[in-house]
């Protein structure tokens, strides 16, 4: 059954287009995790020895124990408690190389075109993305990557990305359980990994866009619909996703409970409003 579900959701193009983008995502943040890391320790050293400096005529030193929080600033929504570049997922690590000033060595141009795609590619309604998106996207991250030519994992990752991206991915239920076009680098499970992943941060943006905004909207419900169908009828998915759903049932559901308590305080309150102006109105004819 598992195979089957994973063949149905791979031969539909779109569906496996989005799937690849996300992956290729996940390899982009594999390959700048070391760097951004070693980056963000010695900006932080450099912060101490600016501490340093100014304090010393008092006498007083840095231990230099202190943690490097400042990079917290640079975080999307949802993620000020990540505690380094190696927790960070593609979206906070990308936002670090944007907004720090620390990485303005790095075409911010190119650094954006690739948030652009990735903030498109986890709010398509559908969880698919046409062969001309993913072709575009595919030319941002390469352009990216040229920025960081002295890294030997950045250059792997270009290899590995445009692998991927041009490779089919077909599935054949008869013929065994091996994905086609990756010559053996990926199984249907370590696919059904990737989906996974890609689909709880789905659900992550989904829970912070409606905390966000403190209430539940047509828009949100026709999201979380989509997902609890494509999960509904994809249950080898469904059963590693069953705590971020819950999660998000609990959401809806509390912020349902609070639009219906401000709705039966709206109707009392307009009530009293009615019932005042009907007593004023015996008053005056009195």
């Amino acid at each position: 059954m598992a195979l089957a579900e994973l063949a149905s959701r791979l031969n539909c193009a779109e569906y496996k287009n989005w799937v690849k983008a996300g992956h290729s995502l996940l390899l982009l943040r594999a390959a700048l995790q070391r760097f951004a890391g070693e980056q963000v320790q010695a900006f932080h050293r450099e912060l101490v020895a600016r501490s340093s400096a100014r304090l010393s005529p008092s006498g007083l030193r840095c231990s230099g124990r202190c943690t490097p929080r400042g990079k917290q600033a640079y975080m999307p929504r949802g993620k000020a408690d990540i505690c380094g570049p190696d927790k960070c997922d593609a979206s906070a690590l990308l936002n670090l190389f944007n907004f720090c000033d620390h990485f303005s060595n790095i075409d911010q141009k190119k650094v954006r075109e690739v948030i652009k795609c990735r903030n498109e590619l986890m709010h398509s309604s559908d969880m698919k993305v046409s062969s001309s998106w993913l072709k575009e996207f595919g030319n941002h991250v390469q352009n990216l990557l040229t920025e960081f030519q002295h890294i030997p994992e950045a250059q792997m990752a270009r290899t590995r990305i445009e692998k991927l991206l041009s490779s089919d991915w077909a599935v054949h239920v008869p013929g065994g359980d091996q994905l086609d076009g990756l010559e053996g680098e990926m199984n249907r499970s370590q696919i059904s990994e990737i989906e996974a992943e890609l689909i709880k941060e789905r659900l992550h943006e989904i829970s912070l866009l409606v905390e966000e905004q403190g209430m539940m909207s047509e828009e949100d419900l026709n999201r979380i619909q989509i997902v609890k169908d494509f999960l509904n009828g994809n249950h080898d998915l469904q059963r590693s996703l069953q705590a971020e759903m819950q999660n998000l049932e609990d959401l809806v559901q509390k912020l349902y409970g609070q639009k219906q308590s401000t709705k039966e305080t709206q109707e009392v309150n307009d009530e009293e409003t009615d019932e005042d102006c009907h007593l004023e109105k015996r008053k005056r004819t009195i």
